[in-house]
């Protein structure tokens, strides 16, 4: 599915809050059209387009995983009597975990139990 300008004007009216009902009715589609229209651009070939349209282009995605594996949260610091900021050991790896997946170095498998294993692929030297 193309994003045509009319469903931009769909999108538009969704990102800016709007029920998909009424985003689709304002667009000028019957009111259940809206949720056709996302599940169609949600297959994996329009995927990627409709998250460039919102934003979410790839540079995006890679300047603010930087930023969060970098991330600092501020504590206070009672005997100094000021802010300080210390590395967010939880978003830091989370966002690791994320950029590893990314680079296909870490996949999660699940085994019949139900358990989580999760799998690091080492390149060979």
């Amino acid at each position: 599915m193309k994003i045509t300008p009319k469903i931009r004007k769909f999108l538009d009216y969704w990102m800016d809050g709007y029920k998909v009902i009424e985003a689709a009715e304002m667009a000028g589609y019957s009111p259940d059209y809206g949720y056709v229209i996302l599940g169609k651009l949600r297959n994996t070939d329009n995927f990627k387009e409709l998250m460039d349209f919102m934003g979410l282009t790839d540079d995006y995605l890679v300047r603010k995983n930087k930023e969060l594996l970098e991330a600092k949260t501020p504590k206070w610091n009672s005997e100094l009597k000021q802010w300080d900021t210390f590395e967010d050991g939880g978003i830091q790896s989370r966002n690791l975990e994320l950029a590893l997946k990314l680079k296909g170095k870490l996949k999660d498998e699940v085994d019949h139990s139900g358990e989580v294993v999760i799998k690091v692929i080492h390149d060979k030297l």
